[in-house]
């Protein structure tokens, strides 16, 4: 019996359009792994927003990607962007992330990944003050937010449903970001549902989603394509100079500098941040804070889970990680009226999250009162404080931790 000539024709028509998005994938996939390594420094939308040049970069066996906030962006002569740029020692850092990224959005950007995490290596940087607060502001997690990489979480086949009901509970906490995505919305709300019922309406509804999470996909290489073409003096070749790095001199030069750029103040904070925002700000803040509201602020975190949360999917996913937690910076809350010990508890509490999953962590809670690791009151690097990252980052590349 023959088939009806539309059905033939239909057939013929799917199997033609498939092919060709296989082809422009595979074109696309092309020109992203040309460009990742001169694309690898740079900080720009759709690498943060989409998956296409993170996935490309875990493929790199020279590139360690390190997710973090807006410690990342800052400019400074001794970040990792500038001290790996020429691969001295073999690799250099794909960072990714911007302010207001927290442990949520990381876990949404690595369920995008999905498989390529598998057996790859990734930094992990984490800001104090994500820890401070009850959540994240509902504007912050907005501005972060990408529809791609929370589909991808939904939908994902590399975590387990235990994972997603709990990441879909909190996601679901922020419901201004899924107002224009039913599909998603929808499928979360089953995830975060304990019933028969609630499992059966999300895996019925699963084949759009995945549909969903192709379009986005397919759309993510795309907008990558045009973001590299726009890019008219992007050369895809990157300089390489080997060279053995001195961890001592660099430091010693890295804490010369520093203090000389922030010698107007009694808190280490860098002159320019002093004269622009803190000279007026900071005498406010005397006494403002207590160690009773400290830790009450601390326990109350949601922040905890969530790293929890995203160490369990990394887990799952097979990927290797190591955390960067930044300290406080001491001598200012001192001033504020919370104490070394009830600071404490901050790092302690990093540590008990990160214990059970056997994670290598750098707290660096021993310079809590070193004025000079950081530059202000919140989670952005010194000249100083980027050589430690940056020693610990090589030896987590090479695999020589002491």
């Amino acid at each position: 019996m023959q088939k009806p000539p539309h059905l033939t024709s239909a057939l013929v028509a799917v199997v033609l359009i498939a092919g060709v998005l296989a082809a422009g994938m595979l074109y696309a996939r092309g020109i992203e792994a040309r460009y990742i390594h001169a694309l690898a420094p740079v900080q720009f939308a759709q690498k943060n927003q989409g998956a296409a040049f993170q996935a490309m970069a875990f493929r790199q066996p020279d590139l360690l990607p390190i997710y973090g906030s807006s410690e990342l962006n800052i400019a400074n002569p001794y970040h990792g962007n500038e001290l790996f740029k020429k691969y001295p020692t073999g690799f250099a850092i794909f960072p990714v992330g911007k302010a207001g990224t927290t442990s949520l959005m990381i876990l949404q950007d690595l369920a995008a990944v999905g498989g390529d995490l598998r057996g790859k290596k990734v930094a992990l940087s984490l800001s104090a003050p994500w820890f401070f607060h009850e959540t994240l502001a509902p504007d912050n997690y907005a501005g972060n937010f990408s529809a791609a990489h929370a589909t991808a979480l939904a939908f994902s086949t590399d975590l387990s449903l235990a994972v997603k009901r709990d990441a879909a509970r909190r996601m679901l906490q922020y419901p201004q970001t899924l107002e224009k995505l039913p599909v998603l919305r929808f499928a979360l709300q089953q995830l975060a549902g304990n019933s028969f019922k609630n499992r059966a309406l999300y895996w019925a509804v699963f084949p759009l989603g995945k549909l969903d999470d192709l379009v986005l996909h397919l759309q993510d290489h795309w907008e990558s394509l045009m973001y590299i073409r726009s890019q008219t003096k992007l050369k895809p070749e990157v300089e390489r100079k080997p060279a053995k790095l001195d961890w001592v001199a660099l430091l010693t030069r890295a804490e010369k500098e520093q203090r000389a750029n922030a010698n107007n103040n009694p808190f280490g904070f860098d002159n320019n941040a002093w004269n622009t925002k803190f000279r007026n700000d900071v005498p406010t803040q005397k006494n403002k804070n207590s160690d009773a509201n400290f830790l009450k602020n601390l326990n109350g975190a949601k922040e905890f889970p969530d790293l929890d949360l995203l160490l369990r999917a990394i887990r799952e996913m097979g990927g290797e990680p190591l955390v960067l937690s930044m300290p406080i910076q001491g001598v200012y809350y001192d001033y504020t009226g919370v104490s070394a010990k009830a600071r404490q508890a901050y790092y302690e509490k990093v540590r008990e999250v990160c214990k059970p999953y056997g994670v290598p962590i750098f707290d660096y809670s021993s310079f809590d009162g070193d004025k000079y690791f950081l530059i202000d009151p919140g989670a952005h690097l010194s000249r100083e404080g980027w050589v430690f990252y940056n020693e610990t980052l090589d030896a987590f590349y090479h695999g020589t931790f002491r």
